[in-house]
């Protein structure tokens, strides 16, 4: 259980400070790869508490509304458990679209969410913009992907035989 603890919290703070990074520098924001890979690998309530303590968290360092993030990720979560139902998860590389669709929407929701609560005027969305956010998500699709193949090529405690 400690150790549970211990590595939620190092994580956090890893993740923390590599938003803090690549969202700076890139525009490009791998807590939603984070939090799109833990949501199958672990218990609800453990990702809920993650997700709402991370997002807070990653609003206060990029000074942002607090909440608007984790308001984007509710609003995601929707869509993105509507196409699963749709898309079987983990099948084919036609699996992945749902989560290049809910991260697409996320970077769109972001710009568009933004600057509405915090002067209350909608942000602008160009096709400059809608590009860049659609070769991000891809980017992170991708990135979801060959996480995903280095950890199903992991042997799990129940096939190793000593």
């Amino acid at each position: 259980m400690l150790i549970k603890v211990l590595i939620t919290v190092v994580g956090l703070f890893f993740l923390i400070v590599l938003e803090g990074f690549l969202n700076t520098l890139f525009s490009f924001s791998i807590l939603i790869i984070a939090l799109l890979l833990l949501i199958d690998k672990m218990d609800w309530k453990r990702w809920v508490f993650i997700v709402s303590l991370s997002t807070v968290l990653i609003d206060i360092l990029l000074l942002r509304p607090i909440g608007v993030t984790l308001l984007v990720l509710g609003i995601i979560s929707i869509p993105l458990h509507t196409l699963f139902l749709i898309v079987p998860k983990k099948e084919v590389i036609l699996s992945y679209i749902p989560y290049l669709f809910a991260i697409w929407l996320y970077y769109i929701l972001l710009d568009l969410s933004v600057p509405y609560l915090q002067d209350r005027v909608w942000g602008t969305i160009s096709w400059e913009s809608i590009l860049v956010d659609m070769v991000i998500s891809i980017i992170s699709t991708i990135i979801i992907f060959l996480i995903n193949v280095l950890v199903s090529n992991f042997r799990s405690k129940e096939d190793l035989r000593l």
